[in-house]
């Protein structure tokens, strides 16, 4: 492993305690690969979303987020889907690319 994803995953352990600990009080889902995550948000409106996410910004001003707010997300290459409470995932194909060659 490079010593700049080391490094990444050290800076990422730290803020994404605080995530954690959010989410599970709510249980939510939590995933993250490398300095990207992905969590649910049921609990409560946009506006305490965007309040906790403005904490983290605090803290961490070098970190990023973009908010998705939809039924269905994609996420790497996955396509992320709650259907009636349950999640449901798929492979996501970007569609500029062909559909025969993987992700």
């Amino acid at each position: 492993m490079p010593l700049s994803d080391t490094l990444s995953n050290i800076y990422v352990f730290v803020w994404q305690k605080q995530i954690l600990k959010q989410l599970q009080l709510n249980n939510e889902f939590f995933g993250r690969y490398k300095n990207h995550i992905f969590f649910t948000w049921n609990n409560g409106n946009e506006e305490e979303l965007g309040s906790f996410l403005q904490t983290i910004r605090d803290k961490s001003p070098n970190v990023q987020f973009q908010k998705l707010i939809a039924s269905s997300v994609p996420f790497l290459n996955a396509f992320v889907q709650n259907q009636n409470g349950n999640l449901f995932s798929r492979i996501y194909r970007h569609p500029f690319i062909q559909g025969y060659s993987l992700p």
